[in-house]
Protein backbone atom coordinates (compact mmCIF):
# COMPACT_ATOMS: atom_id res chain seq x y z
CA UNK A 1 0.00 0.00 0.00
CA UNK A 2 2.58 2.37 -1.08
CA UNK A 3 1.42 5.80 -3.39
CA UNK A 4 4.36 5.70 -5.76
CA UNK A 5 4.47 9.39 -7.40
CA UNK A 6 7.67 8.63 -9.41
CA UNK A 7 6.92 8.29 -12.73
CA UNK A 8 10.51 7.19 -13.84
CA UNK A 9 11.69 3.75 -13.12
CA UNK A 10 10.73 1.86 -11.02
CA UNK A 11 13.00 0.55 -8.09
CA UNK A 12 10.90 -2.02 -6.76
CA UNK A 13 12.97 -5.82 -6.15
CA UNK A 14 11.54 -7.78 -9.04
CA UNK A 15 13.77 -10.58 -8.36
CA UNK A 16 10.78 -13.68 -9.10
CA UNK A 17 11.55 -15.20 -6.22
CA UNK A 18 10.65 -12.94 -3.34
CA UNK A 19 7.56 -11.50 -5.44
CA UNK A 20 4.68 -11.78 -2.36
CA UNK A 21 2.24 -14.31 -3.51
CA UNK A 22 -1.59 -13.45 -4.50
CA UNK A 23 -0.58 -9.65 -4.88
CA UNK A 24 -0.83 -7.92 -8.11
CA UNK A 25 2.99 -6.35 -9.56
CA UNK A 26 2.13 -3.28 -11.38
CA UNK A 27 4.98 -0.86 -12.86
CA UNK A 28 2.57 1.62 -12.92
CA UNK A 29 -0.65 2.70 -11.29
CA UNK A 30 -3.28 0.99 -14.28
CA UNK A 31 -6.28 3.60 -13.01
CA UNK A 32 -8.39 0.01 -13.30
CA UNK A 33 -9.83 -2.19 -10.52
CA UNK A 34 -8.05 -5.32 -9.99
CA UNK A 35 -8.17 -8.23 -7.83
CA UNK A 36 -6.74 -11.70 -7.59
CA UNK A 37 -8.56 -14.11 -9.50
CA UNK A 38 -7.16 -18.32 -8.31
CA UNK A 39 -9.95 -19.53 -10.93
CA UNK A 40 -8.17 -17.51 -13.91
CA UNK A 41 -6.99 -19.12 -17.38
CA UNK A 42 -4.79 -18.14 -20.33
CA UNK A 43 -6.61 -15.79 -22.27
CA UNK A 44 -9.64 -15.22 -19.87
CA UNK A 45 -10.81 -11.45 -20.15
CA UNK A 46 -8.92 -9.03 -17.86
CA UNK A 47 -6.47 -11.86 -16.48
CA UNK A 48 -2.95 -11.14 -16.69
CA UNK A 49 -3.41 -7.80 -15.82
CA UNK A 50 -0.46 -6.66 -14.41
CA UNK A 51 1.96 -8.48 -16.97
CA UNK A 52 3.45 -10.94 -14.36
CA UNK A 53 0.57 -12.58 -12.65
CA UNK A 54 -1.87 -14.82 -14.60
CA UNK A 55 -4.22 -14.53 -11.71
CA UNK A 56 -4.18 -10.58 -11.23
CA UNK A 57 -7.72 -9.60 -12.73
CA UNK A 58 -9.02 -6.24 -14.22
CA UNK A 59 -12.65 -5.98 -13.55
CA UNK A 60 -15.55 -3.22 -13.08
CA UNK A 61 -14.70 -1.23 -15.57
CA UNK A 62 -14.77 -1.19 -19.73
CA UNK A 63 -13.97 -2.87 -21.28
CA UNK A 64 -13.99 -5.93 -18.14
CA UNK A 65 -17.57 -4.20 -17.04
CA UNK A 66 -18.75 -7.73 -17.35
CA UNK A 67 -16.21 -9.17 -14.29
CA UNK A 68 -17.73 -8.19 -11.13
CA UNK A 69 -15.35 -7.02 -8.69
CA UNK A 70 -15.06 -8.70 -5.36
CA UNK A 71 -15.65 -6.40 -2.07
CA UNK A 72 -11.99 -6.58 -1.16
CA UNK A 73 -11.38 -5.14 -4.67
CA UNK A 74 -7.87 -2.44 -5.05
CA UNK A 75 -9.24 0.34 -6.56
CA UNK A 76 -6.63 2.09 -8.04
CA UNK A 77 -7.56 6.01 -9.40
CA UNK A 78 -5.42 8.39 -11.28
CA UNK A 79 -5.42 11.93 -9.69
CA UNK A 80 -8.80 13.52 -10.53
CA UNK A 81 -10.49 10.30 -11.34
CA UNK A 82 -14.10 9.45 -10.05
CA UNK A 83 -14.23 6.25 -8.35
CA UNK A 84 -15.67 3.42 -10.36
CA UNK A 85 -19.30 1.99 -9.37
CA UNK A 86 -18.19 -1.89 -9.20
CA UNK A 87 -21.97 -2.88 -7.97
CA UNK A 88 -23.43 -6.00 -9.44
CA UNK A 89 -27.21 -5.95 -8.94
CA UNK A 90 -28.01 -8.16 -6.76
Amino acid sequence: SSSSSSSSSSSIGLTGSQQVADTCTFSRDPGIPYYWDPTCEQNQLGCFADAWHLQCRFCGAAPFDSILCPVSTEISLQPGELPIQANGAR
